[in-house]
């Protein structure tokens, strides 16, 4: 089979069945050298086709905002060579720059560009070559406002759990806490925070440092930063206790009151790391004298006045006690 194709492309055969090396080699290098000519020649020629390119649009007006949407792409149709139009299928999300200072008025505030008056630029943009043919949409239309700014808080979603043992031992810090927002005096107005994209977090047991998008639903408004950095403090808690002393407040003058018992049991929830900051002069318990006519008893309830911050799940025990008045 092997010596029938051979012979068929003329190339001769020995009687042992073995091709002459130089002229199998001669023959492949003139096969390439056709097929690459043939290339070159097709991809010379100019074609048309359609693409669709991302659009950006510069030089607009610096003390107005666009209250309308504008289009994030352009479908055109164009005209370039082979090897144009093949170098623009590699190129993906290729941007066309749309200078808005040929801007034309339409009527008061409304203001308009014809694509059709601006192929030449854009042409240049895609390929020294490029002819554009016609442009979806036609025509752009730019409708401003009063541009305003604002700065309003960010506001974090999140939810978070725990692994068993382990707490939020801080506030969690979203930087930044506060992000200025720009655009249509309308549109800014009706905005009062700035929420991120929610943060899902299962079974956390150590601190965690995350960027975040903000969740940005109006195109019409931009914003002075495009993600905040959450710092969550994760910690490992133990619990622990110790007796406070009970004060009174509000007590009359010439009057003096027994308590019993005048030391109550704190227990409460406290980072591994901070554990040994905890001391009973940090907490305050107290009973107030004035409660004693709407207890309409003869016990008071205790309550925490201080505590730091860096304990929780602050209980007491007992919650009441007994008293005695003495003038």
């Amino acid at each position: 089979m092997r010596n029938i194709i051979l012979s068929i492309f003329g190339i001769p055969v020995s009687r042992t069945g073995q091709v002459r090396g130089r002229k199998i080699s001669a023959f492949f290098i003139c096969l390439l050298i056709a097929i690459f000519s043939w290339l070159l020649i097709t991809l010379s020629r100019d074609y048309t086709q359609r693409f669709r390119f991302m659009a950006s649009y510069v030089n607009l007006p610096k003390d107005r905002a666009i209250v309308n949407l504008l289009p994030d792409s352009l479908e055109m149709s164009l005209t370039a060579s082979g090897f144009s139009l093949l170098n623009l299928k590699w190129e993906e999300n290729k941007s066309i720059h749309i200078d808005c200072s040929v801007m034309r008025m339409k009527k008061d505030s409304l203001y308009y560009i014809p694509l059709a008056s601006v192929t030449d630029r854009i042409g240049r943009q895609i390929s020294s070559d490029a002819r554009v043919l016609s442009v979806q949409p036609d025509t752009l239309f730019f409708n401003f406002s009063r541009k305003a700014r604002k700065v309003v808080p960010v506001r974090l979603i999140s939810t978070i759990t725990y692994a068993k043992q382990f707490q939020l031992a801080d506030s969690i810090r979203v930087t930044p806490s506060v992000v200025e927002v720009y655009g249509a005096e309308d549109e800014v107005k009706g905005i009062s925070f700035v929420e991120t994209q929610p943060l899902i977090v299962y079974n956390a047991d150590k601190s965690i440092s995350r960027k975040v998008a903000f969740n940005t639903h109006n195109k019409l408004v931009g914003l002075s930063s495009d993600s905040a950095l959450v710092s969550i403090t994760v910690d490992e808690f133990t619990e622990g206790s110790l007796e406070v002393p009970v004060s009174v407040i509000n007590l009359p003058e010439g009057y003096s009151i027994r308590l019993f018992p005048d030391k109550v049991t704190v227990k409460y929830k406290v980072a591994i790391s901070n554990i040994e900051k905890v001391n009973a002069d940090l907490f305050r318990a107290v009973v107030d004298y004035a409660e004693i006519k709407k207890e309409n008893g003869s016990r008071l309830r205790v309550e925490l006045f201080d505590q730091p911050s860096f304990v929780n799940s602050v209980r007491v025990n007992p919650e009441k006690v007994e008293f005695i008045i003495r003038k």
